[in-house]
């Protein structure tokens, strides 16, 4: 039996409907994400304890498999399927960054497994996503594109702000993409993003560049 009967695409990212979480609340964080047509895995591993190489403390890890179809494994012939190598490439979420991980931060992969966009609560300033690319051959570790503020995001006459500080922070709000959506192009360059209003923005994956339409 086929692989994608056991494991649910939650990559088919209707925002609206998975999504009406409260960053003030204990979020269910998504453990693993995975691609439309199911081609590429995402595994999302909390690290407790441990220095990144930057030297700030690594709170998670996001790594990106192929996944493949294998109907018997060491002799084995059964109704699941296994993979022994290591992801093909991943990504370091750590502590200092402009990045709040106070809720689960939450990935979307590319048909390509080449791209992944990370979502996080955000504040006001700091950056609401980040693209990651897969690197070299040469490394698995992925590398960091750009970092998007929700203030290219949004209509600016839905930004929530603090006069004194500057700031926007969504406790007891809704997450900044609940109700939007998330649509990859056929070609995993762009991501377009729809929101709760009806605004909708393209993002090149490649540089980062924000478009309005």
């Amino acid at each position: 039996m086929r692989s994608h009967t056991y494991v649910a695409y939650i990559i088919s990212v209707m925002v609206s409907c998975c999504l009406s979480a409260f960053a003030g609340s204990v979020l269910a964080c998504a453990k693993a994400t995975r691609s439309k047509y199911g081609a590429y895995l995402v595994i999302t591993t909390e690290i407790v304890q441990g220095k990144g190489a930057s030297g700030n403390d690594e709170l998670m890890r996001l790594e990106v498999y192929p996944w493949g179809e294998f109907d018997a494994y060491k002799g084995v012939t059964a109704p699941n399927t296994y993979r022994e190598e290591g992801p093909e490439w991943a990504v370091s979420l750590r502590s200092g960054e402009r990045f709040n991980l106070s809720s689960c931060p939450l990935p979307l992969v590319t048909v390509n497994g080449k791209f992944v966009v990370v979502l996080g609560s955000t504040f006001f300033g700091d950056s609401a996503l980040r693209i990651y690319r897969r690197g070299s051959e040469l490394s698995t570790e992925g590398v960091l594109v750009r970092q998007i503020e929700l203030r290219e995001i949004w209509p600016a006459d839905k930004l929530p702000m603090d006069d004194k500080t500057k700031t926007y922070y969504d406790v007891g709000q809704p997450q900044w993409y609940t109700g939007g959506t998330f649509t990859f192009s056929v070609d995993s360059r762009t991501v377009t993003h729809t929101t709760r209003w009806g605004t909708t923005v393209d993002i090149n994956l490649e540089n980062g560049a924000v478009f309005r339409k």
